[in-house]
């Protein structure tokens, strides 16, 4: 297991994760990342778990000031 920050490359696997969870909810999406750094300021860190390529789990970090 490995794990990664993410940019905008990781988006299309992140989203379809979060989709596919039980636990996923909208404000998991990858798209937040851009909601919470451009419309609000706040510095973001997406980070994934990657397992043999693939996303096994996602940390959405949001830095509040």
């Amino acid at each position: 297991m490995q794990i990664v920050r993410c940019d905008s490359s990781y988006d299309a696997a992140w989203n379809a994760f979060v989709e596919a969870s039980p636990n996923g909810s909208f404000y998991h999406l990858a798209e937040w990342r851009a909601v919470n750094t451009k419309a609000f300021g706040h510095e973001t860190v997406h980070l994934a778990a990657l397992d043999e390529g693939r996303i096994v789990g996602v940390f959405p970090l949001v830095r509040l000031k």
